[in-house]
């Protein structure tokens, strides 16, 4: 046999033994398995043969062996890449690259789609770059997402590979605040958790553009069903800065890493750590959140006080919960889908957190129609005299027309909202949000907007409801847009059994059509028949219920929406026990134009109210039991210079206002909310009702006490 085919075939079994994971302690030796070795009169040397030629010890080659490293490239739309990764210290890094050490193939369930990297050099860099935090990592620790995102587009970007049935999406938002400065920043939202909580030990990179913060430390986090987002601070880039680098590489690279995850009994604030975080926030010895108190400090003027009770247990329990709860929503928007949302927000006013929310009231700021029309400057009351608006003017109005996909699932709570920014309408900016509200009847898909507008507008709004690209439903109603009034609700649709079905497969659309035009009106009404004013009042949506108002004005309304947010409608509407109740049309001992008032605050969640009526309007959201009603009239109470603290009391102790007493009990921590009373005065509400936030069980003790 020729001696050079000879070694070439002796070179082929002896890798195939090694790929299949047999040593190299007989390299050099005679190969018992080797079917060349066991014919002595080939290659002889005592017959004259030429020496066998030494086997140089194999070595990696960078492209042709790369899966003999055994981590894993996962590109998703050319510029992001997932991974499962195994940890090596530097050491076996550096053997395994010389090709001393072969390290067997991850089992094929723990491998993803596989990809050759570009070159061993960006092996070795990556590698190192997974050990920057210099900490032990348990397979398949740490998961590496990278991603390259344009600094002037909002992106969204989804790991193709969960662990454990957990995945994770990551979200870059865009802003542009004017010519000389734009933000961005980064979500991070995971699923798949179900009724399980883990905690999750995360950090993020960001690199290619000078930014506030290049480099966040670790963070740890717990996640759950209620608690799944991860948002890191604002990426500042000013003037110089984009000519720097936004106008030579308009784009952010982002390394974000998982560098350990365990499940956990339950969720927990003790023990977690946020981004930016710059100390730690004590309660007692129970419970302890690092976390970024300047962007707490925004919004409260008195915060060092606040933390300094909170520390030495000085606040209750219940107000230990609020405050931390508060602090989620504020530092990761969690709560937002839920109704618990509306009792955090409340409780953070309580609590003194009731400055400069207009830095959030933006269009494209992410917070959803509910949360933003419970901040303090959506609820007003107006001093004009009643005018209304009598049809729609159509000579050159402006508007806009637009279609949304929908992507909602109503039992995944991170997906019970879809916010969406308006396009631009002339001077008219605006952001609409699809939700959903839970009935006993069913769901109901409810879409809610927010506008900042170019003067007071009369708006014309037609809704479509679009199943697999087909119209099946549309609805048209009016309301006066401005300053004191800037939201606009609806029910779009009493979604069935179907259209769920159609809708988890991303086939349910809506599309909004929206008109304005200039008006000196301040209502508007919108009729059964458009053209027939004498005809019934409609609110907007499909209507299949009426309430008879005494002055003989009939009003219709969507019975499963009102039934939601009042108790004594629930029942008028729904409960067939008494022969009154349980029929399509109910009565009301009330005049329209009040039932009216409270009907509006239940749809669009704002309202500028004739001063005159608020009172008026308290009685029946007391009849009714409705606490939408009642939360609305508190906040415009609370914090308008209408009315003088003392009557502001009053109106608490009489109405059962919970936070207007707690402002008058806590002034310590109130801030644009504060009412200048005497200690007298304060006297009438010292002690707390169980239901408060500092009264029960939970409440607030003694201090020698704790």
């Amino acid at each position: 046999m020729d001696e050079v085919h000879r070694d070439r075939l002796r070179r082929r079994y002896r890798l195939r033994r090694l790929r299949r994971g047999e040593g190299r302690a007989n390299e050099g030796q005679a190969d018992p398995q080797d079917p060349l070795a066991e014919n002595p009169e080939e290659g002889n040397p005592a017959a004259g043969d030429a020496p066998p030629r030494q086997i140089r010890p194999r070595r990696v080659h960078p492209r042709r062996n790369w899966q003999d490293e055994v981590w894993q490239i996962f590109p998703e739309d050319g510029d992001m890449d997932d991974g499962d990764r195994q940890d090596d210290d530097a050491l076996q890094l550096m053997e395994r690259m010389n090709g001393d050490v072969h390290r067997p193939f991850l089992p094929r369930e723990e491998n993803h789609r596989q990809e050759p990297p570009q070159n061993g050099l960006e092996q070795l860099e990556e590698q190192l770059e997974r050990r920057r935090s210099h900490r032990p990592h348990e397979l398949p620790f740490p998961f590496i997402t990278r991603g390259e995102f344009n600094i002037s587009r909002s992106m969204i970007k989804e790991c193709s590979k969960p662990w454990n049935n957990i995945s994770w999406t990551i979200k870059y938002e865009a802003k542009v605040v004017d010519s000389n400065c734009h933000y961005g920043r980064f979500f991070v939202t995971f699923s798949g958790m179900g009724e399980n909580a883990y905690k999750i030990i995360t950090s993020l990179k960001i690199t290619k553009v000078t930014v506030n913060t290049s480099d966040h430390i670790e963070q740890t986090l717990i996640f759950d069903k209620n608690h799944r987002t991860l948002m890191f601070p604002d990426i500042m880039l000013t003037s110089q800065s984009r000519v720097d680098h936004v106008m030579n590489s308009p784009h952010l690279n982002m390394i974000f890493t998982i560098h350990h995850a365990e499940k956990v009994d339950e969720f927990t604030y003790d023990g977690q750590s946020w981004p930016m975080s710059d100390k730690w926030v004590n309660y007692l010895d129970k419970c302890a959140v690092r976390m970024n108190t300047n962007q707490l400090h925004v919004h409260n003027p008195h915060l060092d006080l606040l933390l300094g009770d909170l520390k030495i247990g000085i606040l209750s329990q219940n107000e230990a919960k609020a405050f931390y709860e508060f602090a989620g929503f504020l530092c990761h928007r969690w709560y937002i889908g839920t109704e618990k949302l509306h009792d955090i927000l409340v409780n953070g006013f309580k609590l003194g957190f009731t400055e400069k929310w207009d830095l959030l009231d933006t269009p494209d700021s992410g917070i959803d129609f509910n949360a933003k029309a419970l901040l303090p400057f959506y609820h007003d009351f107006l001093e004009e005299e009643p005018k209304q608006q009598i049809g729609f003017e159509t000579n050159s109005p402006s508007g806009v027309c637009q279609i949304f996909e929908l992507r909602m699932n109503p039992k995944e709570v991170h997906c019970r909202t879809q916010v969406e920014t308006m396009r631009f309408a002339r001077e008219h900016r605006g952001q609409f949000t699809f939700y959903f509200e839970d009935t006993p009847k069913g769901t109901l898909l409810m879409m809610g907007a927010v506008f900042k507008l170019d003067g007071r507008q009369n708006a014309k709004m037609k809704i479509t409801l679009f199943e697999h690209g087909v119209k099946k439903a549309v609805n048209t109603s009016y309301r006066i847009i401005h300053e004191q009034q800037r939201t606009y609700g609806t029910v779009v649709a009493h979604l069935s059994e179907e259209q769920l079905t159609i809708l988890a497969k991303n086939k349910l659309s809506v599309g909004i059509q929206l008109h304005f035009h200039h008006t000196d009106a301040n209502f508007i009404h919108t009729f059964r028949h458009e053209a027939d004013f004498s005809s019934p009042y409609m609110m907007p949506g499909p209507c299949n219920g009426w309430i008879e108002c005494n002055d003989g004005k009939k009003i219709g309304v969507n019975k499963e929406f009102v039934s939601k947010h009042s108790y004594q409608l629930n029942t008028l509407f729904n409960n067939n026990m008494f022969a009154d109740c349980g029929l399509s049309t109910i009565k009301v001992n009330e005049a329209s134009d009040i039932v009216l008032y409270c009907l509006e605050i239940m749809y669009h969640k704002s309202l500028a109210i004739n001063f005159n009526n608020f009172k008026r309007i308290l009685d029946l959201a007391g009849y009714w039991l409705s606490d939408t009603i009642k939360r609305y009239i508190e906040m415009a109470v609370v914090h308008t210079d209408k009315i003088d603290p003392a009557d502001k009391l009053e109106l608490g102790i009489f109405y059962d206002l919970d936070m207007i007493k707690y402002v008058a009990r806590h002034p310590e921590y109130a801030s644009s909310f504060n009412l200048n009373i005497s200690e007298e005065e304060r006297a009438c509400v010292a002690i707390p009702a169980g239901n408060e936030l500092d009264g029960g069980p939970l409440g607030r003790q003694p201090v020698e006490n704790l």
